[in-house]
């Protein structure tokens, strides 16, 4: 419900012709439906066992993959493989072709939460 509901507020108000905003809805979609299918296999099956373990982080490591492959294609060489550091305006680490690699390795991080 509450992935719908951010879906849709994105439709409506986000700019869509921005190509980050579907980078970003299409991980979070991603990730939600990995989520909805295990629930849905311990729904069905009455047992904690849901989606395997391997499985579920190979298709979100694909996905973030995907993501970050993206973005590096979207921007010129130094601002697309950089991260920037809040608050330090001119801090900025240039990871080159590290990034394709790091990035899902946050991204999954961060799901994991």
């Amino acid at each position: 419900m509450i992935l719908s509901g951010m879906i849709v507020a994105t439709l409506l108000w986000a700019d869509l012709r921005n190509p980050y905003t579907w980078i970003v809805l299409g991980v979070t979609v991603g990730f939600g439906l990995i989520g909805f299918y295990d629930d849905y296999l311990k729904v069905t099956k009455s047992s904690h066992k849901g989606f395997g373990g391997k499985a579920r982080l190979g298709l979100e490591f694909l996905i973030a993959g995907l993501a970050a492959f993206a973005v590096t294609l979207l921007d010129s060489e130094p601002f697309s493989t950089s991260i920037g550091f809040p608050f330090f305006k001119e801090l900025t680490l240039n990871l080159g072709l590290f990034f394709i690699h790091s990035l899902p390795l946050l991204l999954l991080a961060r799901a994991m939460r």
